[in-house]
């Protein structure tokens, strides 16, 4: 499982989450400004998993994803897969718990 450093938590498991997600995060947003969820990005046999916001859905679909269900995305162009995989980052999984 990777890890994140993180400044209020030291050392802690990390979860993948897009950017908006790091920006609440980093601004002390709490889980009454957007909602955030899990969601799984799927191409071919593989899964990536992740949390995103409701703005996400559509940076998503717009990148040519499906969404199968409120929370799987599924791909069929490898290059949009990988556009999408590049919306995510690592961060602390406490912080992320903290805005859920």
């Amino acid at each position: 499982m990777a890890h994140a450093k993180c400044e209020k938590h030291g050392s802690q498991p990390a979860e993948l989450v897009t950017n908006n997600v790091v920006d609440l995060i980093r601004n002390g947003v709490g889980s009454d400004f957007k909602r955030v969820f899990p969601m799984t990005l799927v191409y071919q046999e593989l899964e990536y998993p992740g949390y995103g916001t409701a703005e996400d859905r559509t940076i998503l679909q717009s990148l040519g994803g499906v969404w199968d269900s409120e929370e799987i995305c599924t791909f069929v162009d490898e290059g949009a897969m990988e556009k999408a995989i590049g919306l995510f980052s690592a961060i602390c999984a406490k912080c992320l718990a903290e805005v859920l």
